[in-house]
């Protein structure tokens, strides 16, 4: 499993830590139940309410301590289980597919530029430099409960998986994360990632997490056949 969080203000609740812990929790629990009665592994829906965890857990720390009001984080984490990455997702944080050359963004940004340029207010160039790029629309420890995007991919052998927050985006464009995975050995990818982003005004948190998948666990793609010329 891999996971990355951002983490805004005073947050002595470990976000990250208690999306895993219920993860783990919930799995056992689902893998028990189906082993003894057949019933179906809902990874979705555990996964979602694990998050949904973490974000009650630092309401409820907030709540009962007057001095941190107003905390709270973006979660953005990644399951492998089987032959399949689990994606959940709250806030601006962002998950990536790294795969035969191509970078993809597999999340949205839970925020207020990403709205306007869904509706097509702004261009993406434009969302970069708002005012108001910052501000998000759904967050961990804002509300007692928040909507959790999920989503799966088929992993093949050779995927990269780069988990990062806001600060790296915000400094480092796609193509050049993209360059740096194909070029960097892998367990130095983090942290030349986030000397760019420093390098270039790091003004916000910046984790970046790297998962590849190798081994067994990914499915190993089939080589294109040619076709027959007439």
């Amino acid at each position: 499993m891999g996971w990355v969080a951002t983490l805004a203000g005073r947050l002595p609740v470990p976000s990250v830590q208690t999306v895993a812990q219920s993860v783990i929790r919930r799995l056992n629990e689902a893998e028990e139940s189906h082993a003894a009665a057949g019933t179906r592994i809902n990874i979705p829906s555990l996964f979602a309410d694990s998050i949904r965890d973490a974000c009650a857990t630092v309401f409820d720390t907030a709540r009962h301590d007057h001095s941190l009001m107003g905390m709270g984080s973006t979660v953005t984490a990644l399951m492998m289980y089987g032959s399949v990455a689990w994606i959940g997702h709250v806030g601006d944080s962002r998950a990536y597919l790294i795969r035969d050359g191509a970078i993809h963004q597999l999340t949205e940004d839970h925020s207020l530029v990403q709205e306007q340029v869904s509706a097509g207010l702004i261009t993406p160039e434009q969302a970069k430099n708002s005012l108001i790029r910052n501000i998000i629309t759904r967050s961990i420890g804002f509300e007692r409960e928040v909507k959790v995007d999920t989503g799966a991919i088929p992993i093949y052998r050779g995927d990269h998986f780069l988990l990062c927050s806001d600060g790296l985006t915000g400094h480092v464009e796609d193509h050049e994360i993209l360059d740096v995975v194909e070029n960097t050995p892998r367990r130095n990818v983090p942290t030349r990632l986030i000397e760019m982003a420093n390098s270039r005004g790091g003004d916000d948190n910046c984790t970046v997490t790297l998962t590849t998948v190798t081994g067994r666990r990914g499915r190993q793609r089939e080589k294109r056949r040619r076709g027959k010329r007439g």
